[in-house]
């Protein structure tokens, strides 16, 4: 994980930071708390080489157990040179529309 990643999990400060897979990482936010994951894409366009998507956890209860529902998430397009670079990019996006308080982080 390069230490532009690093440095922008810390910016963020979530409740907990995972790397689920390698293109993949999982934040949990507080106030509101919500868990999502951002995944860097290879994009086959000529123009930008990694893209990010954004996903939010949504828990629902069937028979007796919880499931998870992961959902497209509205965060601001990011994109980067290479995966670490695209996850920094797309963090440090969350963290700027926290400080600006616009719109749901």
């Amino acid at each position: 994980m390069s230490e532009r990643l690093l440095e922008a999990i810390n910016k963020l400060n979530p409740a907990e930071a995972h790397r689920v897979s390698d293109r993949s990482i999982e934040l949990l936010l507080d106030e509101p708390r919500r868990l999502i994951r951002i995944t860097a894409r290879e994009s086959l366009r000529g123009d930008r080489d990694f893209n990010a998507v954004h996903e939010e956890a949504f828990y629902l209860d069937h028979d007796g157990m919880t499931l998870t529902h992961w959902k497209h998430a509205d965060f601001p397009w990011a994109v980067g040179s290479n995966i670490d670079d695209c996850l920094a990019n797309a963090i440090q996006l969350i963290v700027a529309g926290r400080s600006t308080k616009r719109g749901r982080p």
